[in-house]
């Protein structure tokens, strides 16, 4: 019995994404796309994305060619999907994916107070 339990809770996250880990999308505008602000470049990506990066879960920084913005995925789905759909961008480039780590998390918390 304590075997099936442990079977079906594992089959269970395995259904909900919950064996997956979080992820960090590094992106960067390109072409035309000259955004001025946080927010636009989020607005950008979050309508190109079948799912939505909450405000919470996105930070950018100026560098000397534009916007530089980091996105924190859910789950390897999520993660599959934003580089399919980013592959296919004329507004947005993926420069990396990374697993989150928590020292990301917390200069994430730092840049969101």
């Amino acid at each position: 019995m304590k075997y099936k339990s442990y079977f079906l809770l594992s089959m269970l996250c395995l259904v909900a994404g919950c064996n997956s880990s979080r992820s960090v999308l590094s992106i960067a505008p390109k072409g035309e796309f000259k955004p001025q602000s946080e927010s636009e470049l989020l607005a950008e990506l979050n309508s190109q994305l079948p799912f939505a990066i909450p405000q919470e879960q996105f930070i950018s920084k100026k560098k000397s060619g534009g916007l530089i913005g980091w996105a924190v995925v859910q789950n390897d789905r999520e993660k599959d999907l934003a580089k399919a759909e980013l592959d296919k961008s004329a507004t947005l480039e993926l420069l990396q994916v990374e697993a989150l780590t928590d020292e990301f998390e917390a200069i994430m918390r730092q840049n969101k107070k």
